[in-house]
């Protein structure tokens, strides 16, 4: 019974809204103030895995740039790599979405508040067992949901840290060349 309790208190711990009119209303809310950490609870685990890659491939170019970089060249690559110094990865997200100006950028997506909602459903978009659904006010611009077993969570963000997670791959095997060019020009 107590197990039971536990996986209960669990799933409850990292659930998505329960209904598509739930995750419209929480992701019109995170975009209206522009609040990276609410979006972090609402994200798909795509988002958050490549998010999570990001900041580690991040933090692993930072301990790089502090060992082998001259100094100079050094404190030019830490300051782009200063927000790998968030404590964990959804203050990360939440400073990269504000460097981005992501959520922002959903602003114009957004109906009127209190205008109906209309949903439909992405026939075309069956991935690993989870439906996916456009969700909108009347006025405004679909967000791309996902089903879970866990709820509705948002799928928009995927696409930039998806591209995000191929950017920062690139940006480690650079700093890794460069860091083995500077070593080579020690050596007499």
């Amino acid at each position: 019974m107590r197990a039971f309790a536990l996986i209960l208190l669990l799933a409850g711990c990292h659930s998505y809204p329960p209904t598509p009119e739930d995750a419209l209303s929480q992701i019109e809310q995170c975009v209206v103030s522009a609040d990276g950490l609410s979006a972090w609870k609402l994200v798909d685990s795509d988002t958050k895995s490549a998010s999570n890659a990001v900041l580690a491939n991040y933090r692993l170019m930072q301990t790089i740039v502090k060992a082998k970089y001259p100094p100079a060249d050094a404190q030019r690559e830490l300051e782009h790599l200063a927000l790998a110094d968030q404590p964990d990865d959804a203050h990360f997200f939440a400073a990269m979405s504000t460097r981005w100006a992501a959520l922002e950028g959903y602003r114009k997506r957004l109906g009127s508040v209190s205008g109906p909602i209309k949903t439909k459903l992405d026939s075309a978009s069956h991935e690993n067992g989870r439906d996916h659904l456009y969700v909108a006010r009347q006025d405004g611009m679909p967000f791309l949901l996902e089903s879970t077993g866990r709820g509705w969570a948002w799928v928009d963000p995927r696409t930039e840290w998806l591209l995000e997670k191929d950017r920062a791959a690139h940006a480690l095997r650079t700093v890794q060349d460069n860091a083995a060019l500077y070593k080579k020009s020690e050596t007499p």
